[in-house]
């Protein structure tokens, strides 16, 4: 999801004052196995190394043991019992906003992430007691996913792969006008490193992209400003820290892990100006749209007559821009 900038009557005062609220509110909250939510520090599947028997979980080997969305992957573990069968289980979460509607307005909390197991495949255990496979990672979240051997119901073997944040325009060039597609996969379901990035074109403030409820997957479209020759889309941390330059600003530190520290410079070639682009009117992909329950509280006013007031109003059945639908008010 790609939000346009902030109005320009925002004040770097106010916008200060933002990023300091959104650093004491948006706390991510995890729920585990259905238990009540509450803020945590790891993500971790299970809070220790055992089985619900007491029985130490063994090593899960993962090679490689990160890579980015579409990276194959082996899983292998011994010591399992001879001819048994293995389900191999990918750990996720479901992400949502916490809110507090009301009939005034929406209160934002925070992200919220319900943790859950996703079959990967099966095996059969050899004679030695070992077992393997190869998957593709799949498009999720950013970060370490917990993989498990699963024997009888029972965790028998555990390991991980990181997925890593990557980042793609399309086309590369183009003339004026032309609608950049950005695309970027293995956005994180934590606080930083990838939870939201900015876009920037040509170090101007475009909008932020968001993947809490897209499985860790933002897409945007921008359109091609300026002259012709070289420019750069660049995508970077879009709400703690705010800073331009991550690596000589004071919160450094919140990005050492990654190896671009959460920075992308995409480039784009303007080849000219060809006059007006034609219009274009984008739907989003329906299944990237979470969809509000019918019983789920909305924010509205009372829906009482007012006394000498009528209004009605008519659309076209067509997609259409503003200046192209008709509406009554009467």
């Amino acid at each position: 999801m790609l939000c346009v900038h902030r109005p320009r009557w925002l004040t770097p005062l106010a916008a200060i004052v933002l990023t300091l609220s959104s650093l004491l509110v948006d706390h991510p909250t995890f729920i585990v196995a259905g238990e009540a939510s509450h803020p945590v520090a790891s993500m971790g599947a299970n809070p220790g190394f055992a089985t619900s028997q007491g029985t130490p979980i063994l090593p899960l080997r993962v090679s490689p043991d990160r890579g980015e969305v579409g990276t194959s992957f082996a899983v292998s573990a011994d010591g399992l019992p001879a001819g048994g069968n293995v389900e191999w289980l990918w750990q996720t979460w479901d992400g949502s906003y916490s809110t507090n509607p009301t009939s005034e307005t929406v209160e934002y909390r925070r992200r919220a992430f319900v943790e859950r197991r996703v079959p990967l495949g099966r095996a059969t255990v050899d004679a030695e007691g070992s077992a393997s496979a190869t998957f593709v990672a799949p498009e999720d979240f950013g970060e370490v996913h917990s993989v498990y051997a699963v024997v009888d119901g029972e965790d028998v073997a555990r390991g991980g792969f990181r997925i890593l944040l990557s980042a793609s325009l399309s086309p590369a060039s183009g003339p004026v006008g032309t609608p950049i597609t950005i695309r970027v996969t293995g956005m994180a379901a934590t606080m930083f490193s990838g939870s939201t990035l900015a876009v920037r074109w040509d170090n101007t403030y475009t909008g932020i992209l968001t993947a809490t409820t897209t499985q860790g997957t933002a897409g945007g479209r921008i359109r091609a400003a300026g002259a012709a020759g070289d420019h750069f889309v660049v995508l970077n941390a879009g709400t703690i820290p705010a800073y331009l330059n991550i690596g000589q600003s004071p919160y450094d530190f919140v990005y050492a892990h990654l190896d671009n520290q959460e920075e992308f410079l995409l480039p784009f070639t303007i080849t000219g100006d060809a006059g007006m682009p034609a219009d274009v009117f984008d739907w989003p992909v329906a299944e990237r749209v979470a969809v509000l329950g019918a019983d789920a509280p909305r924010t509205a006013a009372v829906n009482a007559p007012v006394a000498g007031v009528t209004a009605a109003l008519s659309l076209a059945a067509v997609p259409c821009w503003p200046s192209r639908c008709s509406a009554r008010m009467g």
